[in-house]
């Protein structure tokens, strides 16, 4: 499976049983975990009736996602660049708010998101703004577009 060197370092090359955890290629883990401020990345409370709990915890032990602050090691910097990314989104979001939504910011804000990265992290700032998430979905590229679906299988 194709992944930043980080998540494979940990994924290793143990032999898997794929059925037991969740693929990018395959599900839509965009379903999956929530994003918070400081980088931490958990397994959302509330998942759809199509996740099972156990595989979503399974998938975040195998790439090691939970893993921040004294838990990852000083080579594990992903949660360090969520949090970043995570307060320039959280920045740029209050701006556009407080300037009264501008439809022409959002070419602005896509083009932020890509240049820094972490889709799920703009996602999650920007949820509440249904314009700014469609742009989000189909500037990035590659982004399964149904992502915001109750469906854990990708179509």
């Amino acid at each position: 499976m194709l992944a930043c060197v980080t998540c494979n370092s940990i994924k290793g090359s143990a032999a898997l049983t794929l059925a037991h955890y969740y693929w990018p290629d395959e599900h839509n883990t965009f379903l999956l975990f929530d994003f918070h401020p400081l980088g931490v990345i958990t397994v959302k409370p509330h998942l759809s009736g199509t996740v099972n709990r156990s595989i979503a915890n399974a998938t975040m032990a195998l790439t090691g996602l939970d893993r921040f602050g004294s838990t990852a090691s000083a080579a594990d910097r992903r949660w360090v660049k969520r949090a970043e990314a995570y307060s320039k989104a959280q920045t740029i979001f209050d701006y556009y708010v407080s300037k009264g939504r501008p439809s022409d910011a959002i070419i602005l804000i896509t083009n932020q998101a890509t240049s820094s990265g972490f889709w799920s992290v703009w996602m999650k700032v920007f949820e509440t703004e249904h314009a700014v998430v469609a742009a989000l979905k189909s500037t990035f590229l590659n982004t399964y577009l149904e992502c915001d679906s109750k469906g854990i299988n990708r179509v």
